[in-house]
This record gives C-alpha cells, sequence and structure tokens, in this order.
C-alpha cells in the first residue's frame, strides 16, 4: 500500500502587486519534478508582469494580428512545471480567452477564443505552442448555437492553420445556410437536406497574403423526397457531396 501522505500546498505570490494563488499537490512525480498551478482569474496581474513570471516569453508576439490587442486578453490559469533535480522550471502553461472578433474570411468571424498555450523550455529551446477553440454559428449574425447549426472551430500555432468540424451538440445545419454563410449572397440553393458531416481548413493570410480555405460537407437526404422510379427499378437520393473552396483578401 501507498502510505504517503497526499496533500495540497498553498501560496501567494505577488506578481506586480497583485497576490496571486498557487497551489501545488503532493506527493510529486518520483523523478523530482513538480506542477504548480496558479489562478490568474481573481487577481489577474499586467501582461508585463506575467511575461516576467515566464522568463520573458512573449506570446502575444505568436498571435494572428488580428487578435493581437491585449487590451481584450482575460487571463485564467498558468501552471508550471518545476524539476527539483536540475532547479529550473521545464515548461509553462497558461490558459486564457481573447474577446477580440476575428473576421476570417466572408462571414465567418472568430469570437471569444479560448487559447491553452504551451511554453517549452524556458532557459534552452524557448520554443512556444497553443491551440484555441470556438464555436461559429452557421447562421444569422448574433444567433444562438442553441437555436442555430454551428461548427467547432480550431486554431493551431506554429504553422497558423485554422480547422473546424461540425457542432454535434448543436441543431442541424439545412444546407441552404451552409451556402449563403460560405458563398456570395447571389449564390442560392432550395434543397431539402442538412449538413450529415463538415470539414473546413484554413490558411489564414499573413502579411498580405490572400486567405485560402476549403469547405466541404456531406448531405443527408430525404430519402423518400428524392426518390427516382424508371420500370421495376426504384432509386433514392440519400447522400450528397459538396465542396467550396476560394480565396479572400
Amino acid at each position: 500500500n501507498d502510505d504517503r501522505m497526499h496533500g495540497t500546498i498553498s501560496s501567494k505570490i505577488e506578481l506586480g502587486g497583485n497576490p496571486v494563488s498557487f497551489d501545488l499537490a503532493f506527493p510529486s512525480s518520483a523523478d523530482g519534478r513538480v506542477v504548480i498551478d496558479g489562478d490568474l482569474t481573481a487577481n489577474p496581474p499586467s501582461l508585463n508582469d506575467l511575461f516576467q513570471l515566464l522568463g520573458g516569453m512573449n506570446f502575444v508576439t505568436t498571435l494572428p494580428p488580428q487578435i493581437s490587442s491585449v487590451g481584450n486578453i482575460a487571463l485564467h490559469k498558468v501552471k508550471f512545471g518545476y524539476d527539483f533535480k536540475a532547479s529550473r522550471i521545464n515548461s509553462f502553461e497558461l490558459t486564457l480567452e481573447n474577446n477580440e472578433s476575428w473576421p476570417l474570411f466572408g462571414k465567418l468571424t472568430l469570437d471569444k477564443l479560448a487559447f491553452n498555450i504551451g511554453m517549452i523550455e524556458p532557459t534552452g529551446a524557448r520554443r512556444i505552442a497553443w491551440k484555441a477553440t470556438t464555436v461559429a454559428v452557421i447562421g444569422p449574425q448574433g444567433g444562438s448555437p442553441e437555436d442555430y447549426g454551428s461548427i467547432k472551430v480550431v486554431v493551431s500555432y506554429p504553422n497558423l492553420t485554422v480547422t473546424a468540424g461540425l457542432n454535434e451538440d448543436g441543431p442541424p445545419i439545412p444546407v441552404g445556410d451552409l451556402v449563403t454563410f460560405f458563398l456570395p449572397a447571389d449564390y442560392t440553393i432550395n434543397l431539402a437536406a442538412d449538413v450529415a458531416n463538415f470539414d473546413m481548413t484554413v490558411k489564414p493570410g499573413e502579411k498580405g497574403a490572400a486567405t485560402i480555405y476549403q469547405v466541404s460537407g456531406g448531405l443527408k437526404m430525404d430519402a423518400e423526397a428524392w426518390r427516382l422510379s424508371l420500370g421495376i427499378a426504384s432509386f433514392a437520393l440519400t447522400d450528397v457531396y459538396v465542396e467550396i473552396e476560394g480565396q479572400s483578401g
């Protein structure tokens, strides 16, 4: 049996005059490494003070310019791994929300991106990588994910890329809404079908380059509405695949 004591050590560390709560769970790992969690929501430090804690690693410089305004960043949690044997911090992990809207292309705008940022080897290679997630409604501006179909969006860095898939937890997306959302206003379709699967990949344009996107989806048709009889044979159109490609900017 493991008879070691278990618990949590809590303390407060001042960052720029703001007391921030940190917790250390024990026992630590057998190799002498511990993980320390900090809550930044109650007394959030300034970003400059946070950068000092992170060893000068400025993650803001990795954000797309459309959402790099520091005034729209809400800090949530910070976590860092400490190696007692090497007497150094090996990594940082930061969660935050960016409240700045990012018009990606067409009618697609990303709002309230939730970031999980990893910073590796702050005393060595100093690598930064992150993923940000949100839900985008495929419907009227300001529409709720409870009322309209939506997609789950993931933005990843490095090699800035945006991908998305169908939000299975929300209402279905009518194919007409999909077409009018991603194509110019003069493109419409009157088809009794919902989107059964969805895939989107976007390469955001950087330094004046165009944004390149590819959107594809499979449609689930109403078999009775799309049934064709030819003599003794009867055919039902049940699945259709559509693909939209283009660039903007």
